[in-house]
């Protein structure tokens, strides 16, 4: 009687084990998300000392997004060090089905630059002529796309501008104004680019913790 049923529990405990395989490859297929970049900074038209700091930002962009995933969630994140050109999103879901990922974020295009903002007139006192002082906003600027192991789930573009600095010039006729200049104070945007990063994840967390 003992040898009859040997081979029917052997069959139901391959087909569990096969299950629970099964499971777990869905399991870690879930938690595992590509951060990306099509954003290619040698196809702009600016200097290099500008070119240099927008590949830093690019980079430092992918590490701000993978650290806040991993801090807020169990996936595991894999951060693709190639730019992918071209038909982007056919490379995107190869490189996914290639790692394994149920999910990926493609980073389309980033700028940070200085917006002009308001302007008020100072008064000047005794032989000093009136000012002008005008406002500045150093923003980030970022195109982002998420995709399931299927599809681009939605792009979204992501615009953080915040106040940095007044300048005062004389009123006259003619008035020249020089806002500051981006790559002078390089410093001070990646604290821009991080929070684009947590804006943007903040956007796609129902994206991030469905299904695939």
């Amino acid at each position: 009687m003992v040898h009859h049923l040997l081979p029917a529990f052997l069959y139901l405990l391959a087909g569990r084990s096969n299950e629970m395989l099964e499971r777990n490859t869905t399991d870690s297929l879930s938690n595992r998300i590509l951060i990306i970049s099509a954003f290619d900074v040698s196809a702009l038209h600016a200097r290099h000392t500008k070119k240099e700091l927008f590949a830093e930002l690019t980079d430092s962009l992918k590490n701000y997004l993978a650290q806040d995933i991993k801090k807020d969630s169990t996936m595991e994140v894999i951060i693709v060090p190639d730019i992918i050109r071209g038909d982007t999103d056919s490379q995107v879901l190869s490189l996914m089905e290639e790692k394994k990922a149920s999910k990926a974020i493609l980073i389309r295009s980033l700028d940070a630059y200085f917006n002009e903002g308001g302007e008020r007139q100072e008064e000047g006192y005794g032989d000093e002529k009136n000012k002008i002082v005008t406002s500045y906003d150093l923003c980030s600027n970022v195109g982002y796309s998420i995709y399931s192991r299927s599809a681009k789930l939605k792009p979204s573009d992501i615009l953080v501008c915040e106040y940095f600095t007044s300048r005062s010039v004389n009123d006259s006729h003619i008035v020249i104004k020089f806002g500051p200049d981006i790559v002078g104070k390089k410093k001070h945007t990646f604290g821009s680019v991080k929070k684009n990063a947590l804006k943007y994840l903040d956007e796609i967390e129902y994206e991030l913790k469905t299904a695939n």
